[in-house]
C-alpha cells in the first residue's frame, strides 16, 4: 500500500487558474535578502531546492501553494522550496520571455515574521485590498530608480508574496486585487485537513 501523507488542502482548489498580469522581474542583489526560517539549522548549506512541478515542491512542503497555470499565459521556469518550507515560484509570460513574475507562499507559523518577500531596504506602505491590510514597496536599482513593485500580505494560516518589474504603479495595484490578493482570500481563508496519496495532487 502506497503511503499516504497529511496535507493541508484548499477547499476547492481553483487558485492554479488565477488571472495575473505577469511582468519582468529582476530584483537588484542589493535589495535580495538572504531568506531564513525560524527552523532553519546554522551552517546548512544553500536553503533553494529546485523542484519541477509544483506537485513536486507541494509534496515538500506539505501545503499547496498560490500558483497560477498556463492557462493565464504564465508557465512556471523554476520552482523552490526554501528552508523546507516557504514556496518560491518563479513564473515567466509564454511569448514573452523578458515577463517575469514571482510568487511566494509560507505557512507563517514557521516564519519569523510576517514579510516573506526578500526585500529590505524598501519603504512599505499599507492599503487594503478585500479587506485584507497589504504592504507595498517600490524596489530600487543602485542608482535609486524604481525597477519594480512587491508586495506581502497574510490570510489564514498563510503569508504570501509578489515581485514584479516593468508595470505601472497602477497595473501593478491592479494586478494584485484582481488576482493573488482576492484569491487568496478566497481560497485559503477556510483550510481543510485531508490525507491523500502522494500520486493524486491535483496539479
Amino acid at each position: 500500500m502506497r503511503k499516504k501523507r497529511s496535507f493541508k488542502i484548499l477547499s476547492g482548489m481553483l487558485v492554479a487558474a488565477a488571472v495575473l498580469v505577469a511582468v519582468p522581474l529582476n530584483v537588484p542583489a542589493a535589495q535580495a535578502r538572504s531568506y531564513t526560517s525560524a527552523q532553519e539549522m546554522d551552517g546548512m548549506p544553500n536553503p533553494m531546492v529546485e523542484y519541477q512541478s509544483v506537485a513536486e515542491a507541494a509534496q515538500a512542503a506539505g501545503y499547496y501553494p498560490l500558483s497560477l497555470s498556463e492557462l493565464t499565459g504564465y508557465q512556471a521556469e523554476h520552482i523552490y522550496v526554501i528552508a523546507g518550507d516557504l514556496i518560491d515560484i518563479r513564473y515567466a509570460r509564454i511569448r514573452n520571455d523578458n515577463a517575469k513574475l514571482l510568487v511566494r507562499t509560507a505557512p507563517a507559523n514557521l516564519m519569523q515574521n510576517d514579510d516573506i518577500s526578500g526585500i529590505y531596504g524598501a519603504t512599505w506602505k499599507k492599503v487594503t485590498m478585500r479587506g485584507v491590510p497589504v504592504s507595498i514597496a517600490e524596489v530600487k536599482d543602485e542608482n535609486g530608480m524604481t525597477t519594480n513593485y512587491a508586495a506581502h500580505w497574510a490570510v489564514g494560516d498563510y503569508l504570501f508574496a509578489v515581485q514584479s518589474e516593468g508595470i505601472s504603479y497602477t497595473a501593478f495595484m491592479r494586478a494584485l486585487l484582481d488576482g493573488p490578493v482576492d484569491l487568496s482570500v478566497n481560497y485559503f481563508t477556510k483550510i481543510e485537513h485531508h490525507s491523500m496519496d502522494d500520486d493524486t495532487i491535483p496539479y
